[in-house]
């Protein structure tokens, strides 16, 4: 008997350790006292995008979650800390009953945080909680092309730099494609990315050069360019214990610098540095302590000498990580990777990067999106700007198991990664550079305009280097080595031929004069060319090129000069 008291004195003690530890948990939902508890559970804005001037509808539900009625009580919103006009919940609300109020604001350009609170002003409700009457929300709002900006400007974008060393994917390009997306919807007309880096490439200049950055974006006939970097990417985690539930969350700051140089000048236009903040609980999918340590062990092993990469085979849907530990810093690099028939994955230019005596290991990392069919692929590293190739790796594709689903979640520009908590902080930010960036365009857009009508062209030996010199292969050669000689001249130093120029391959057509058989010009078969031809010997009459990637080549192609 005394046995069995001792087991129920017991059992009682356990229940009422359970019962008290409920009542002290913060956050769960048994109510130690007979109290309301005013939240507010939805705050929304319509439109959701709205422009500067436009009446927004702040929607707001509110809800008491206690157990015990309301009086009359009133809600109030800031906005970036200012006061609107407060409403009130006449008749209060009962336990458990919600009711949804709306409040009108006057958009103005730029980012703002606004704020709901329950109870406010006069805090007239005695509460279990008085801390949680309160949900903030944030909106953009962008300042659309207006004028001149809209009807003549055109801007270039081009891939912003990942300087984050962070594990995610598809940065550089990604982020300079969501700001793309952004102008355009703001009514700016933006040029393909694609056309200025190529440019960049062909034409040899240096991405930290204001000057030549400028000179890229007239070839492609825009009037300003958007450069920029991604400066870091901090996820925090955070876990919290509730009884038995356990929740899983993240803070996150995302850091941008970014500038705008006139492309008739070289001038900085506008200059800036974004932080940008979001926290929240993460996505299902979404192990932050998978991510974490897979990023710390990828750039572990990847950075151990040379060019690598996480592995030697990959599945079908996995991000392929590429790293080089630089023996010499500060350099500049790029790499590529290619398949059977070519180069494949994004351009050279949007996997530059530049090591320093800091950080002396670079790591890509590229998801493809599209499935990658299974097989073998290399990648290459290049010095910038890319002339031969300083290193490769093999790697191979195999079918079987596709990649986590957090994989998505981690890869710049997918739904996955819109929907986790480090897109709402990205988004964020690029949020506030569009702002940022639309107010410039607009201001400056008149000066743009008067700059290109009184451009008078480039300098004469820039107009020089401009003009295309046409040769001819007359030699193959080992190690993807060609000679060149001119079509109606010379191909060497006598016509300006330097080492690092390059040239464009392709199949060849003489055109002749059908009275007297007159050779009267050769021209390419096709607008496409093979590829391309680095030279890398300079002689007086001729020169020596190397085959930039993996193409035919015949004796009598074209070559032109880029």
């Amino acid at each position: 008997m005394n046995g069995e008291n001792k087991n129920w004195d017991g059992y009682l003690l356990a229940v009422s350790l359970i019962i008290i530890s409920l009542f002290l948990l913060p956050g769960t939902s048994v109510i130690a006292f007979s109290q309301p508890d005013l939240i507010v559970t939805e705050l929304t804005f319509s439109p959701a995008d709205p422009r500067p001037g436009e009446e927004v509808e702040l929607r707001v539900k509110v809800t008491n979650r206690g157990n015990r009625d309301t009086n009359r009580f009133y809600v109030r919103p800031y906005v970036d800390g200012n006061r609107l006009d407060r409403e009130s919940i006449p008749f209060g609300l009962d336990a458990g009953e919600s009711e949804k109020i709306d409040f009108t604001w006057v958009a103005e350009a730029g980012r703002h945080e606004i704020e709901v609170v329950a109870d406010d002003p006069f805090d007239r409700v005695d509460e279990t909680n008085e801390e949680n009457n309160g949900l903030t929300r944030t909106i953009d709002v962008s300042q659309p092309a207006t004028g001149t900006a809209r009807s003549e400007l055109n801007v270039a974008v081009i891939s912003f730099e990942d300087r984050s060393n962070s594990g995610f994917a598809n940065v550089s390009g990604g982020v300079a494609d969501m700001l793309t997306e952004k102008l355009v919807n703001n009514g700016f007309n933006v040029l393909e990315r694609r056309r200025i880096e190529d440019v960049l490439y062909e034409q040899r200049l240096n991405p930290e050069n204001d000057s030549d950055l400028a000179r890229a974006s007239r070839v492609i006939g825009a009037d300003a360019l958007i450069t920029g970097s991604v400066t870091g990417i901090d996820v925090n985690r955070t876990k919290i214990d509730i009884g038995f539930l356990s929740v899983t969350g993240a803070t996150v700051e995302v850091n941008f610098s970014y500038r705008v140089i006139s492309s008739y000048t070289g001038r900085i236009i506008a200059a800036n540095s974004i932080s940008a903040r979001a926290e929240g609980q993460t996505d299902a999918s979404f192990n932050l302590g998978v991510l974490i340590d897979s990023t710390t062990r990828i750039s572990r092993d990847v950075c151990t000498g040379g060019l690598r990469t996480s592995k030697s085979v990959y599945g079908t849907e996995e991000v392929i990580s590429v790293g080089y530990l630089d023996n010499n810093p500060p350099s500049d690099y790029t790499v590529q990777f290619f398949d059977s028939t070519g180069s494949i994955g994004p351009s050279l230019f949007s996997n530059y990067k530049t090591s320093s005596s800091s950080d002396r290991c670079l790591v890509w990392n590229w998801n493809p999106q599209s499935t990658l069919p299974p097989g073998n692929y290399t990648v290459r590293l290049y010095s910038w700007p890319p002339v031969s190739v300083l290193a490769s790796r093999n790697f191979s594709v195999s079918a079987g198991a596709g990649a986590p689903e957090w994989v998505g979640e981690i890869t710049f520009g997918t739904k996955q990664f819109g929907g986790s908590v480090v897109g709402e902080a990205v988004e964020k930010g690029l949020s506030n550079i569009s702002s940022d960036l639309a107010y410039n365009l607009n201001d400056s857009a008149s000066r743009l305009l008067d700059e290109r009508k009184n451009y008078t062209g480039d300098s004469e030996q820039e107009r020089e280097k401009e003009e295309k010199l046409k040769c001819r292969v007359v030699s193959l050669e080992e190690n993807n080595n060609v000679v060149l000689a001119g079509v109606d001249g010379d191909c060497g130093s006598n016509e300006g031929v330097q080492v690092d120029d390059i040239f464009h391959l392709y199949a060849a057509e003489s055109i002749q004069d059908p009275n007297t058989g007159d050779l009267l010009e050769i021209i390419p078969k096709s607008e496409e060319p093979k590829g391309k031809v680095v030279v890398v010997n300079v002689y007086d009459k001729v020169s020596r090129g190397q085959i930039i990637g993996d193409f035919d080549v015949s004796v009598g192609d074209l070559a032109e000069e880029k």
